[in-house]
């Protein structure tokens, strides 16, 4: 048998202060202000900007290979390799002569480039090497 018997609860409440020295105190109105206007100093955003303008040299030669559409043997369009030794963009098919004749040559798909291979690319172009050699 089940006595039912009268249960009184005693329910205290605490004040919501935290205490913690890692704590932020925010207003109802800097949480709901748009973003970007938010007191913040511009020297964060600008840092930020800085670090993506800074190409790494993959993108600077796949800058380069824009404005080298055709490879500079034979003139097949979208040359997909790199002679690093002439400075100049070559097909495949091309790529592989370029390498008999012990020459250094990347792909542009497989290949990471160092920074010096990226400016030594920035001052050649196939018609300036087509000139010299040809």
């Amino acid at each position: 048998l089940a006595l039912a018997l009268p249960v009184t609860t005693t329910v205290t409440t605490a004040t919501a202060s935290c205490q913690h020295p890692s704590s932020q105190s925010f207003s109802t109105t800097s949480m709901l202000q748009k973003p970007g206007s938010t007191s913040r100093s511009s020297g964060a955003s600008s840092r930020r900007r800085k670090t993506q303008e800074v190409k790494s040299p993959d993108d600077i030669l796949r800058s380069l290979q824009r404005k080298n559409k055709t490879c500079c043997d034979c003139g097949t369009k979208l040359p997909q390799c790199v002679n690093i030794t002439l400075g100049s963009f070559v097909c495949l098919a091309c790529s592989g002569i370029h390498r008999e004749l012990n020459m250094r040559v990347k792909g542009m798909g497989a290949s990471s480039f160092t920074v010096e291979e990226a400016q030594m690319m920035s001052q050649t172009s196939n018609n300036m090497v087509n000139q010299k050699f040809l």
